[in-house]
């Protein structure tokens, strides 16, 4: 049986955040070592957590210290039809993280979502006291699955994330990215969001386990997100497209579309503005600008 200190699961290591993950090791292996972390990746097939029995066996031999769930649900417009399917992930599988972190003693750092709250006005951004009442499927299964940790897991960090892009899987960024042959991009103009890269998000994470352990016994919730301005998907965009411009890309012609038009078949908030003031305060980490984030995303893919 393997030594418990610093063993870590990640759990939906195929997906955006957990190969981001699998990067800050390759690229972060001299602390790695030198902090005596073992990961251990483990995608939906070796590790599904909604089979509770399967995944104790894995805990059972790992003996982890963490677990940071990444598994997720995560098709905000899918899920409307497929309720069953996003609870049972989003929700049921969190319990059983929950229920055995308490009887193999390990601390869970769980990622959620800003659509677990209730939309604001346009010129607020929503702290983690604001009214929780999400009004999608998606938003609901993570909410649920929040209530479970809090009900079975002593020991937690909940890390509210809104709009999460990298180089790595689905995301906002590499739908742009992959489909600059389209002649024109049709993007909503009159919604605000705050982005926000797996670059900080990771951040945030380490400095938790390695700096501040003690907030998985306060059991803490934060919002995380970039600094800068919350951001239209329109205005997002066309930023990126003209950091693309400079480096020589060529680019189609940005067009605005309505929030309403696009949304039309699901209820979902038109604003969801995070302020990220809380986590800030208590790891004394300065998440980098999203805009900052992009150009040096885009350095890299681009290689200049």
């Amino acid at each position: 049986m393997n030594s418990k200190k610093n063993n870590i699961i990640i759990t939906g290591s195929d997906g955006q955040l957990g190969k981001s993950l699998k990067y800050f090791k390759h690229n972060n292996l001299k602390l790695v070592q030198k902090k005596n972390i073992k990961f251990y990746f483990l995608n939906k097939k070796d590790f599904d957590i909604t089979n509770k029995k399967n995944i104790e066996k894995i805990i059972k031999i790992i003996q982890p210290e963490y677990l940071i769930n990444t598994a997720a649900y995560t098709n905000v417009k899918i899920a409307e039809k497929k309720k069953k399917l996003a609870f049972s992930i989003n929700s049921e599988g969190v319990k059983n993280l929950a229920e055995l972190s308490d009887k193999y003693k390990y601390k869970i750092i769980h990622i959620s979502t800003e659509l677990v709250y209730s939309g604001i006005e346009k010129s607020k951004k929503i702290d983690e006291k604001y009214l929780l009442k999400p009004s999608t499927i998606y938003g609901k299964s993570k909410l649920s699955g929040e209530k479970y940790l809090k009900k079975y897991c002593k020991n937690f960090v909940i890390l509210r994330v809104s709009w999460l892009y990298s180089l790595n899987s689905k995301n906002f960024l590499n739908y742009i990215l992959s489909n600059l042959n389209n002649l024109n991009f049709k993007m909503i103009d009159n919604a605000l969001s705050s982005p926000t890269s797996c670059n900080n998000l990771i951040n945030v994470i380490f400095i938790i386990i390695l700096k501040k352990n003690n907030l998985f016994k306060k059991q803490m919730i934060f919002n995380i997100c970039d600094n800068g301005n919350s951001v239209s998907p329109f205005k997002f965009t066309e930023y990126i497209l003209s950091q693309l411009k400079k480096l020589n890309v060529n680019v189609p012609k940005l067009i605005k579309t309505d929030f309403y038009e696009y949304n039309k078949d699901i209820e979902k908030p038109q604003y969801l503005s995070l302020n990220n003031s809380k986590i800030k305060k208590y790891i004394s980490y300065q998440p980098k600008y999203w805009k900052a984030e992009i150009k040096n995303l885009l350095k890299i893919k681009y290689k200049k």
